[in-house]
């Protein structure tokens, strides 16, 4: 169907031209040999000039039939027009009534800055309109275009190709199946198949767009694709600046990065080649493949705007990744030094269980069951601790990290200059020597000394001793300094790259396990660390997280730990329209995944639970308040399973009948299920507000009035 448009077309442009014209008769301009060749009134000439319609035509010899109005010519055949374009070929007949010119080897049509070259061509004297069906060849400055089949439009300078059509530039090569070709403004349009492979590897593909050669921007609009590498783009209408490494992509778009197994969507997006960053805005979401019981998997994320680049790793701000301290490393140091005479088994850190077992006691507040915990096993996981994140004092960051532009400022370097490394040097050896020197003078007995010579011999030794450890201490600072600029150079040297995700305003994530919420995220690929900022809020089985700031982690594709700081808060519940909540918050909290599912859970700092404890496992009998300085949570078959406090647990139960008014609650309680994401189509694509139905006008039948007939 396309082919029949396309041929159309061109009939049309070809047929209308030629309307209404009257043939006039081929004129022999000049020649060297003129001879007649036989009855029918044909001459052979030899160099024949002829003129018709403005043109000149020239050969080497010719066979002219002047009735018939048409001759052939061999050899250097030479057609030149008014407007300049020029046609040479080895032979050539001419039809002077429809005015057509059939070329035939070592063809060549000049026509300004452009060139077309072919072994048969068809032209059109009236038109100016050039035909190549077996192959050719057009040259226009640096652009070279191939095809099977080939149209040119000598007044317009449009070509129209068909069939293997490659156009090369400087900057790249298209191949298509359907082009047209300006040589004027120097600009290709697709309307077919079109692949444009570029300098630098990259490939755009469409089915129908434009490519300026000169300031190599392209515009697609069907089925478009591009692709660097690992990543692509596509959308419904895609535009791209080679020159800028811009693109901009509208409706339907998506940015794949198969090395990191990234996948970026959204209805508007902006690319940048530069970082390879991708801006994304309107329905815009990511994907981060994981494994789920060794089942691909992925996590959804979803915000008003999203955006991702690549960075080097050294631009990366690294987090702290240190253990939590074990159980029997809370005991506190005053209580260790004040009870150094006790038993070595009276200062193991204790826990408090809020198990079944421990409400059988009588009496409303039951005393809290004690038990050693030195015999369970203390897990061994790797996460930052807060101490470690929230850490910012300027000599900690001076001594274990220094960001690299600073490291370029005398000022972040301790202060001392190489001329002055050199001159305490100096001036600490003499120093040394001359106490040396003082020293072999008082053993050897060439100094007298007065009664008070053991007195100063004291002085001198503390001298040497002073000036010793004063060279150690200026070596330190010199291998220090020393060290610094060789971690800076080498991070520097470190060119290897990362991709990070940011999600700006009503940020969510999905995935079947855990979902969350907040104003903004942040996701490295380094780390593999989701950091979730402006009241979060997490889901994990069926506890609610809160906290200000959250922080996610992934190792080998599957969810490792997670990380609560500052007001850290956990409410748990077994049905989101019960009001029976159980409760811990803390300064921080831990938690340590498996398979995918919440395991255990640490809450330090100013820790605190309510707990409500069931008897038979069906109905509750009280509620637990604890307070201490860790708690930890079990968990187990989707539910919270224990809650067990270390180190000096204070707490009280009350029955489940005598709860205080407001004890049922912690301060700083949030509770909010119906934020909760129940599905990835939910956050793709958020539900439209159900518009009211339009109100139906009642129309009221007007009955006719009776017609009465007066005599």
């Amino acid at each position: 169907m396309r082919k029949k448009i396309f041929n159309l077309l061109i009939l049309l442009i070809i047929g209308t031209a030629c309307l209404g014209q009257v043939p006039k008769n081929i004129t022999i301009v000049s020649s060297q040999v003129m001879k007649g060749l036989d009855t029918k009134g044909s001459l052979r000439i030899l160099r024949p000039v002829f003129s018709h319609e403005g043109a000149t035509l020239a050969a080497d010899s010719a066979n002219f039939d002047q009735v018939m109005n048409t001759f052939d010519a061999f050899g250097n055949v030479v057609i030149t027009q008014s407007d300049g374009t020029r046609v040479y070929s080895d032979f050539l007949n001419y039809n002077g009534n429809s005015k057509l010119a059939l070329l035939t080897r070592n063809v060549r049509l000049i026509n300004g800055d452009a060139t077309l070259t072919t072994d048969f061509l068809t032209y059109n004297m009236a038109t100016k309109v050039g035909t190549y069906n077996g192959g050719g060849k057009i040259v226009n400055g640096q652009n070279v275009i191939t095809s099977k089949n080939g149209y040119y439009f000598a007044n317009s300078r449009d070509a129209y190709f068909r069939y293997n059509v490659v156009l090369t530039t400087p900057q790249a090569v298209i191949k298509t199946d359907t082009l047209r070709y300006n040589s004027n403004s120097k600009i290709a349009y697709f309307y077919g198949p079109t692949r444009i492979l570029g300098k630098d590897t990259s490939v755009l593909y469409t089915e129908n767009g434009t490519y300026n050669t000169i300031t190599e921007q392209s515009r697609f609009g069907k089925k478009n694709l591009y692709t660097q590498g690992s990543k692509s783009l596509k959308g419904d209408s895609l535009f791209y600046d080679s020159k800028l490494g811009y693109g901009r992509a509208i409706k339907n778009i998506t940015f794949t990065d198969t090395a990191q197994k990234f996948t970026f969507k959204g209805d508007i997006g902006i690319y940048r080649k530069a970082d390879e960053s991708i801006l994304a805005t309107k329905n815009a979401f990511v994907t981060i493949t994981t494994e789920s019981n060794s089942k691909p998997d992925s996590i959804w994320m979803a915000a008003d705007t999203l955006f991702s680049k690549v960075i080097f790793n050294r631009n990366l701000k690294p987090l702290r990744q240190l253990k939590i301290k074990k159980d029997t490393e809370l005991e506190d140091p005053q209580v260790t030094a004040s009870n150094s005479s006790e038993k070595p088994e009276n200062k193991k850190p204790v826990t408090s269980t809020l198990g079944t077992k421990n409400l059988k006691q009588k009496g409303v507040t039951p005393p809290i069951g004690i038990k050693d915990s030195i015999n369970r096993k203390t897990p061994k996981p790797s996460i930052i601790t807060e101490k470690e994140i929230i850490a910012t004092k300027a000599d900690t960051i001076k001594k274990d990290f220094l960001p690299i532009d600073t490291l370029k400022k005398a000022s972040v370097i301790p202060q001392i200059s190489k001329q002055k490394q050199v001159e305490v040097i100096k001036k600490s050896k003499r120093e040394l020597r001359q106490a040396k020197k003082g020293a072999k003078k008082l053993k050897a007995g060439k100094t007298s000394l007065k009664t008070d010579s053991t007195s100063k011999e004291l002085v001198i030794s503390s001298k040497i001793d002073s000036i010793k450890n004063q060279d150690k201490i200026d070596s330190a600072l010199i291998a220090k300094v020393k060290q610094i600029k060789q971690d800076s150079i080498l991070r520097m040297q470190d060119t290897s790259k990362t991709r990070i995700v940011l999600a700006y305003h009503h940020a969510k994530i999905f995935k079947s396990d855990l979902q969350s919420k907040a104003d903004s995220m942040y996701f490295s690929y380094k780390d593999s660390t989701v950091r979730c900022y402006g009241d979060p809020i997490a889901w994990a089985q069926k506890s609610q997280l809160t906290a200000d700031t959250i922080y996610i982690q992934l190792k080998n594709k599957k969810l490792d730990n997670m990380l609560l700081q500052h007001k850290a808060f956990i409410v748990n519940t077994e049905t989101d329209s019960s009001k029976v909540y159980n409760q811990i918050k803390g300064k921080l909290i831990s938690g340590f995944f498996r398979n995918n599912k919440l395991d255990k859970m640490f809450v330090d700092g100013n820790a605190e639970s309510l707990y409500y404890v069931k008897e038979d496992s069906v109905s509750y009998t009280g509620l637990n308040h604890m307070i201490s300085s860790r708690i930890k949570i079990l968990f187990g078959n989707n539910q919270l399973q224990d809650i067990i406090s270390i180190r000096k647990p204070e707490g009280n139960f009350f029955p489940i009948d005598k709860i205080p008014q407001g004890q049922d609650i912690l301060e700083g309680f949030v509770w909010k299920p119906e934020q909760r994401p129940k599905s990835k189509d939910e956050i793709i694509r958020p539900a439209k507000p159900a518009s009211k139905p339009a109100v139906k006008k009642t129309i009221t039948p007007v009955k006719p009035k009776k017609v009465v007939n007066k005599k």
